[in-house]
């Protein structure tokens, strides 16, 4: 069920990013979609906002609606998204896809940030609390996003695994891992037992699931993403995601 989109900036504003050791990490514009999942594998109910800053971006917002709800406030152009658990939202701003960037002028400051639908500590964040800033850029013909600060703070190597497994996710069948070992975690991370019905199996450094499903690799993923990274970006304590929705 989906809401009216809701604010992030605001409650995010004592949460100033830094910058990225090791960076910039680049990410293509198109797959923007992948840093808000970080924050989803942190907590499946949290929200996102877009911010893009500099010249001529007020008069973007007709290429960012339809997936998003864009507007304009104090010169920069906002997308929101309505708010929902499981991956509607994540499926909005996929669904954003490469066209938009391409309206987007190059050293444009884009800045993705994320909170929990409830709750939270607004002034030292917490498991859904996420910012990351950097620029529009062009890359061989493809747009990217160049990302030069976050909260919390993370390096560049490390967000760059990151969002590596964040892209993996994006298959409906399989999970591709960076090597064995890791393949083993995140096998023995995930709680097979609540998923009788859809049996995974590891073949060296990928997992497979015997019958696609995306919403199981997400939550595979995720329990992935918790074993390798909750030092960087805190996992909820408790949370149940068979009621999630792949809508």
């Amino acid at each position: 069920m989906e809401t009216e989109p809701a604010q992030v900036f605001p409650h995010v504003a004592k949460l100033e990013p830094v910058p990225v050791t090791g960076g910039p990490v680049t990410v293509p514009a198109a797959a923007v979609a992948r840093v808000y999942r970080l924050a989803w594998f942190m907590t499946s109910s949290v929200h996102p906002e877009l911010r893009l800053t500099g010249p001529g971006v007020t008069a973007l917002a007709q290429y960012f609606a339809g997936a998003g709800v864009p507007a304009v406030e104090a010169g920069a152009l906002l997308v929101r998204f309505p708010a929902a658990i499981g991956l509607a939202t994540l499926n909005r701003m996929t669904k954003l896809g490469a066209e938009p960037w391409t309206h987007v002028p190059s050293g444009t400051t884009l800045e993705v940030a994320t909170r929990p639908l409830k709750g939270g500590n607004e002034s030292l964040g917490g498991p859904g609390f996420s910012r990351f800033r950097g620029t529009i850029d062009d890359e061989g013909g493809e747009r990217v996003w160049r990302i030069t600060e976050a909260f919390p703070r993370v390096s560049g190597d490390v967000l760059r695994h990151a969002l590596a497994l964040s892209a993996a996710a994006e298959s409906d069948h399989r999970l591709v891992l960076a090597d064995v070992a890791e393949a083993e975690r995140v096998y023995a991370a995930f709680q097979r037992d609540k998923y009788p019905w859809n049996p995974l199996t590891r073949k060296g450094a990928a997992l497979y699931l015997a019958t696609p499903h995306p919403q199981t690799i997400h939550v595979i993923a995720q329990a992935g993403f918790r074993s390798l990274f909750s030092s960087v970006w805190p996992p909820a304590l408790v949370e149940d995601l068979d009621d999630d929705t792949d809508d």
